[in-house]
């Protein structure tokens, strides 16, 4: 019973959404929790009006959000401007030893970022290289970094991570870029962990994956710009249930992904801020994100996706379109996340929900972290609502003195998903690995063999020379090195003969050896050449416009939501629409 009732409130709280034009910082996540809703004064009169005679607790937590983040900006480049020399001075000794410099805990439009790490790039190319993994719907470059020692290797297992996917959740962004900081850092400190990961593992961090969006929020002060969520394609009219045309521009792309698209915490309503888009898969940014991961580069290697947004301090693994979903490896799923977890709340004691998405926040279809469980084949998956907690108001508009506190405790997380990924990685080349004992239980090379050895008899090969290219083969039986040959290289053939003990044949089949390949060479001169850098455009800085005076807009803080709040939303816009039909 109340799963069906909460199934109801997430669809009314919908519906009253895409009607009222309701903007739901923060939506119900259970029976008896808060909400946050952003709307224009008049409706936000009138809910209150609504909410006072039902004797709901509620309370307007922003009178003014326009206001609101005039201040934020004004403070922050007071605070930035009285710090002067001594701001710079403590950025130069904590900022080791990278070259590449980043004013961290500041907001910084896009232009500056892809300057940042192309710098970055420059500086470190023996480890760092900067790719666009695709176009925006304005022509702008999704970049990517990507780090790992010889870049042009592409046999390395993978970490994705990226932010910004959601246009107004400018703390994602930060984080992310505050993980390139840490790996470049800590190479350069010569930090063991770091260097190991970055030796033997690939990262490929996209700060900002809906840069189109980025940019219109940072265009204007105005919430109707700076709080907007979608990327910036054109515009879509469809038809409501009451037959009227609706035409809004932009699609959330985190809705945008080919699994179980168009489900629940969805709608097809384009002026939705949760709008799936005409297709799965319609929206330029999502179709980069599907390419780059089935790409040669990374297919089949992305053992961790990471996607950052904000707010509410939580953990998600998959399943997210529905309740109690969950993939086959749920337990190792589990176990990483809450390591990471605990990591995270170990630094400032912050405290993070864990859980799927529909169990802890909201049902949400076609997502980005659920396509890449899914579909992706990446096994990590993880999806990170960060700072402030559910209980704050501010979370899209948040101070910039929690940025590099969000980062760093962020950080801590992150590493333990990287070390289980690595430990992984290891595992398997232990596994794959024959180890100096057991090579020196081998024979002379070339020796014809026929000799017991252990459990295993190999009989006489027929080699075939390649003296331009030599391999050593090893003949393995159960972990044991049986016989050699130096003169065989990958892809060659040889037969084995008929095992023999003494001259008599085994009546009992003997299961055959394997055959593996060891490599002379070291490893880097074997892969692919390197892969040409494309020619990034130039992004353009955000134009600033002149603040537009629009109808001021007020943040409601409802505490406790009954389960009959939406329900009494959706009558209230049925009346509002038979009305409006009426006239």
């Amino acid at each position: 019973m109340h799963r069906l009732l909460l199934l109801a409130v997430i669809f009314c709280t919908t519906a009253a959404e895409e009607e009222l034009q309701l903007d739901f910082w923060k939506s119900p996540t259970d029976l008896g929790y808060s909400v946050d809703i952003m709307s224009t004064r008049d409706k936000i009169d009138e809910l209150q009006g609504l909410f006072d005679s039902l004797h709901m607790p509620n309370n307007r937590t922003i009178d003014d959000v326009q206001k609101l983040i005039i201040e934020r900006e004004v403070n922050a480049k007071k605070r930035k401007e009285g710090l002067g020399s001594f701001a710079k001075r403590m950025r130069d000794e904590g900022g080791a030893m990278n070259k590449a410099r980043y004013q961290f805990g500041e907001y910084h439009g896009y232009g500056e970022i892809v300057r940042w790490l192309n710098e970055i790039a420059q500086e470190y190319p023996q480890y760092a290289r900067v790719l666009s993994i695709g176009t925006t719907f304005e022509g702008r470059n999704i970049i990517c970094v990507k780090i790992g020692t010889n870049t042009s290797r592409t046999d390395k297992k993978v970490v994705w991570i990226d932010g910004g996917i959601h246009a107004r959740e400018w703390g994602a962004i930060h984080t992310a870029l505050y993980f390139i900081e840490q790996l470049i850092v800590g190479y350069e400190n010569n930090d063991p962990l770091i260097r190991s990961w970055v030796d033997n593992l690939n990262f490929y961090i996209v700060p900002v994956l809906n840069p189109d969006g980025f940019e219109y929020t940072r265009s204007d002060v105005t919430p109707m710009k700076r709080l907007w969520r979608k990327n910036r394609a054109g515009i879509t009219c469809n038809k409501d249930q009451w037959f009227r045309d609706r035409c809004c521009g932009g699609v959330d792309l985190n809705r945008n992904f080919d699994f179980h698209w168009g489900g629940s915490g969805s709608s097809d309503d384009p002026c939705s801020e949760i709008y799936q888009g005409a297709s799965a898969f319609s929206e330029m940014e999502s179709q980069a994100v599907r390419n780059m991961m089935f790409s040669s580069e990374l297919s089949g290697k992305v053992q961790a996706f990471i996607t950052l947004h904000t707010y509410s301090q939580m953990w998600i693994h998959p399943f997210s379109h529905a309740r109690k979903s969950v993939p086959e490896d749920i337990a190792e799923l589990k176990s990483v996340g809450e390591r990471a977890v605990a990591a995270l709340e170990a630094v400032y004691g912050t405290k993070y929900r864990f859980g799927t998405g529909a169990d802890i926040l909201y049902p949400s279809s076609g997502g980005s972290d659920d396509w890449a469980k899914a579909k992706g084949g990446a096994k990590y998956v993880y999806l990170l609502e960060l700072r402030p907690g559910e209980e704050v108001w501010d979370g899209f508009v948040l101070d910039a003195r929690q940025l590099i506190p969000m980062g760093k405790e962020t950080w801590e997380g992150i590493q333990v998903v990287i070390g289980a990924v690595y430990s992984a990685e290891q595992a398997n080349l232990q596994r794959d690995q024959i180890t100096q004992a057991q090579i020196a239980q081998r024979t002379r090379p070339g020796r014809p063999s026929g000799k017991r050895r252990g459990q295993a008899i190999i009989g006489r090969r027929t080699r075939t020379r390649r003296p331009d290219d030599r391999r050593r083969i090893m003949i393995v039986r159960s972990g044991r090195v049986e016989d050699e040959d130096e003169e065989l290289i990958p892809g060659d053939t040889f037969v084995l003969h008929r095992p023999r003990i003494h001259g008599r044949i085994r009546s009992k089949p003997i299961r055959p050896p394997v055959a593996r390949v060891v490599t002379q060479r070291p490893i880097e001169q074997t892969t692919q050449q390197p892969v040409q850098q494309p020619q990034l455009q130039q992004v353009q800085q955000p134009i600033q416009r002149p603040v537009q005076q629009q109808q001021s807009l007020l943040h409601l803080h409802v505490s406790r939501v009954p389960f009959h709040l939406p329900f009494l939303l959706v009558v209230q816009l049925l009346n509002q629409s038979i009305l409006e039909r009426l006239r």
